[in-house]
């Protein structure tokens, strides 16, 4: 995906979300600077949107009144802590289609996923975890080629739609 940025003077640059990405983590491209896709008209600042993505962690301006509770973490850990290092499933690309990922890093407050065959990370927030599913058999994804996990993990994502709204008439003739 490629997007636009907008620095305080105004000039845009043409970047793959990588490019924006580094630039925001070595302090180059500040958090509160515009961005959009190239397809899209709304601008929204630079950790909106890398927190939209799932790229760094939420603001807690955009987390809040979603806190949890320590038993509900403490849970969550010992349900996840036997995956770590190995595939699981993460619905990180779409809300309904689970992806290979390899389970990097587990705290009481964030998790870390590499997808498959790629060398970026995406953590999200422990609160962000709507259910974990475990099966001794394994679960498959719905995709063209089947991969089986021994525990998949669906994560709440924000999702914003943005386009026109059509209206059409039909007369007999």
């Amino acid at each position: 995906m490629k997007i636009l940025l907008k620095t305080p003077k105004g000039i845009r640059y043409n970047f793959a979300v990588e490019e924006l990405l580094s630039g925001y983590k070595s302090t180059e491209i500040s958090g509160k600077w515009e961005v959009r896709a190239i397809d899209q008209t709304n601008w929204e600042t630079v950790e909106s949107f890398l927190s939209r993505v799932g790229l760094i962690m939420p603001t807690k301006d955009q987390t809040q009144g979603m806190e949890i509770t320590a038993e509900a973490a403490s849970g969550i850990l010992n349900s996840l802590s036997q995956y770590i290092l190995r595939p699981i499933g993460v619905n990180f690309k779409k809300p309904n289609q689970y992806n290979k990922a390899i389970l990097l890093h587990l705290s009481r407050d964030s998790f870390t996923i590499q997808p498959a065959e790629t060398d970026y990370k995406i953590t999200f927030p422990i609160r962000n975890i709507i259910s974990i599913s475990e099966y001794k058999n394994g679960f498959y994804s719905d995709g063209v080629i089947s991969e089986q996990f021994d525990v998949v993990v669906q994560v709440y994502q924000m999702v914003f739609y943005s386009g026109a709204v059509g209206v059409s008439f039909g007369f007999p003739i």
